[in-house]
């Protein structure tokens, strides 16, 4: 059988790759797809999503290096690939997307609401543009199913390309920077691999101005504590108003709302004694985003934040077979029959996140970038507060309207 490589890459946050496994026979009862529809909704995958980015959060975390993932990437880009699967394959797709008692159909339908409704998004003071795509070398054709799935439940772009030519890379990369106005310039190199047969993107590109802009006057140096207590100076915004305040007795934190409605925010979690953010980790998964969130009390305050700029790349192998999606990486076990015509066997080879984020006086600007390939061997305060993030600290990007968390992460160094 031939050696296939199909890359689909989605940016969001997160990249994939598949590898090719042997022939699996299937039967015509096992590709058999249940089309009944329920009433599942988006506030599902948004919880799903949600639940899957603190966990892969918790995988990523521990050696206290900057972390930033885009969850609802990862998710949508996982998503995409999740119709290709059959038998066990699809059982551990399932299980880890949170889909066990969900039906294909309500899956995609779950995911093209969230899709339109993020979209919708969009105001003066906010940006938030979301695209998938898939880029299929012209030796393959996709199985029809599988290209109204991308195009209609995805809104996904499809194009050939040689995998031959560098010049199909070039066309990809542009393709990624044109989507997040040039923040990710250069997510796949040449040459592609011998295999290739396809690549999935899905990406996110954020830009949202503060309701309440720090003003650049203010802005001065002052510490940063970071990694073993290491002191570095950097440049500190400073802003006074009236803020949803959060206080336990392990972490502290406040909501920083983008544009005149407050239509997504920016939560920014601090540990309250220490400099483990272990605990506001713990605290999700013990407590669950949303009742963590509903804590915050507005309230008058001054909130002292590090301005700074990181760019994040992230290979997600590992990660995803930890909690449990092991199959779509083995080679002589995945299954993933419903994507190409003919009986060529697909895995994945690699799941890889890029990200960038940059916080200033006048707002935030964030991107992620996911990408997936294929191939084949064949309580209330009365005193004003002071917040000051000058150790590490925890942030999330929210959509508050449908309460998606677009980025994540653990914040140890702001250079």
């Amino acid at each position: 059988m031939r050696r296939i490589y199909l890359m689909l890459a989605m940016f969001l946050t997160f990249t994939i790759i598949f590898s090719g496994c042997q022939n699996n026979e299937v039967t015509d009862e096992e590709n058999e797809i249940d089309d009944t529809v329920t009433n599942s909704s988006y506030e599902e995958i948004v919880q799903a999503s949600n639940n899957f980015g603190f966990q892969v959060l918790e995988e990523l975390a521990g050696d206290k290096d900057n972390l930033f993932i885009s969850p609802v990437s990862l998710y949508m880009a996982l998503s995409m690939v999740y119709p290709s699967t059959i038998d066990e394959t699809k059982a551990e797709m399932e299980t880890l997307l949170q889909l066990e008692d969900a039906k294909l159909d309500e899956m995609k339908a779950a995911n093209a609401e969230l899709f339109e409704k993020l979209q919708n998004s969009n105001s003066d003071e906010i940006t938030l543009q979301i695209a998938n795509s898939l880029w299929l070398d012209d030796k393959f054709q996709l199985k029809e199913d599988y290209t109204e799935t991308i195009e209609k439940d995805f809104h996904g772009e499809i194009s050939t390309i040689d995998a031959t030519s560098d010049a199909s890379v070039e066309e990809m990369n542009k393709w990624v920077r044109n989507k997040t106005e040039n923040k990710l310039t250069e997510i796949i190199e040449a040459p592609l691999a011998e295999d290739f047969v396809a690549m999935l993107f899905n990406v996110v590109y954020f830009n949202g101005k503060w309701q309440h802009p720090f003003d650049k006057a203010n802005t001065e140096k002052d510490t940063f504590y970071g990694v073993n207590y290491a002191e570095k100076e950097v440049d500190f915004m400073h802003l006074r108003a009236d803020l949803d305040y959060i206080e336990t007795d392990q972490y502290k934190g406040v909501r920083l709302p983008y544009g005149d409605e407050g239509d997504m925010s920016m939560y920014a979690l601090i540990p309250t004694d220490s400099h483990d953010i272990s605990a506001i980790h713990g605290a999700f998964a013990d407590k669950g985003m949303d009742v963590i969130l509903e804590d915050a009390k507005e309230q008058k305050g001054v909130v002292n934040l590090p301005k700074f700029e990181l760019e994040y790349e992230q290979s997600l192998n590992d990660v995803l077979q930890n909690l449990g999606m092991k199959r779509a990486f083995d080679q002589n076990k995945a299954q993933l029959s419903e994507m190409i015509t003919g009986d060529d066997i697909l895995h994945i080879s690699e799941v890889k996140q890029m990200t960038y984020l940059d916080i200033n006086e006048a707002g935030t600007e964030a991107a992620a970038a996911t990408n997936v390939g294929i191939e084949t061997t064949s309580a209330t305060i009365e005193e004003p507060f002071e917040l000051t993030f000058d150790h590490p600290f925890v942030i999330l990007i929210v959509d508050e309207a449908t309460d998606t968390v677009l980025f994540i992460g653990d914040i140890y160094d702001v250079s």
